[in-house]
């Protein structure tokens, strides 16, 4: 092989940053190439930037054709460098969806076998619990990349290593929130209605509402089951302010289940 070809699947991963590139440089010109770069079909499956170190320290490269069992190529080169590179969080799940695609919360939606690249296994269906024990990350790392995917740059960003994810999903957000309050600008001649209309338009993301009403829900369930002490709440005293609260709650719930039902509608 005398010019090097990469391989299309190699491409998942970056490059190695300067420092350690130089750092790798240093260690194959003291002790020689210890791991042998793996070919596929005559390509560099895994080994891009220690074919390039050997070549700029003048050390001739050594090669290992891959050979194909019940493993892919692709799952390969993902266990090789998630193993080997130091990667961040963000960066590993972001690598991740682009080869494997976007995983849902609890893994019960496919990803088109279309989207997947060529040579790569059908890890389908895959939840963030999924991804997060592949990649080594927690799974609320895993909804915050996944918040993202609709945005190219801030993805390219995730990638290279140049953001982390709550940078990222707060700028998401930020975009979010700017496109929802032109688009209620225009249709009410600049104003903004301070009705829960208006008030979902300039959500930054209606994950967040779901969230926060998945926070209500559990603490009523931890309430009910007397987490808090309700054998201990005297009758007398505290049942009344309880109640009222209680009630004032289920109203606030009401309305906005009702505005929610008349955003359906529209």
């Amino acid at each position: 092989m005398n010019k090097a070809t990469f391989h299309p699947l190699a491409k998942y991963f970056p490059m190695l940053p300067e420092d350690e590139f130089e750092q790798l440089k240093e260690s194959i010109k003291n002790f020689g190439l210890l791991e042998p770069i793996t070919t596929l079909n005559g390509m560099i499956l895994d080994g891009r930037n220690r074919y390039r170190a050997c070549i700029e320290v003048e050390v001739e490269p050594r090669y290992h054709e891959y050979q194909e069992n019940s493993h892919k190529p692709i799952d390969f080169v993902v266990a090789a460098n998630m193993r080997r590179r130091h990667l961040l969080p963000a960066q590993k799940v972001q690598i991740s969806i682009d080869i494997y695609g976007e995983p849902t919360y609890r893994g019960m939606q496919k990803n088109k076998t279309d989207e997947l690249p060529q040579g790569s296994s059908n890890k389908e269906p895959r939840s963030y619990a999924d991804v997060a024990r592949e990649t080594g990350v927690s799974a609320h790392t895993v909804s915050r990349v996944v918040s993202v995917q609709d945005d190219e740059e801030l993805k390219q960003q995730l990638r290279d290593g140049k953001i982390e994810t709550t940078v990222a999903q707060r700028a998401m957000k930020q975009k979010v929130a700017n496109t929802r309050l032109k688009q209620f600008e225009q249709t009410h001649e600049g104003k903004v209605p301070e009705t829960w209309q208006g008030l979902y338009a300039l959500a930054p993301n209606a994950a967040d509402i779901a969230h926060d009403l998945g926070r209500i829900i559990n603490g009523v369930d931890k309430w009910l089951s007397n987490k808090y002490g309700l054998d201990r709440i005297d009758p007398k005293g505290h049942t009344p302010l309880l109640i009222t609260k209680t009630e004032k709650a289920i109203e606030e719930l009401n309305r906005f289940k009702l505005a929610l039902e008349e955003l359906r509608d529209e």
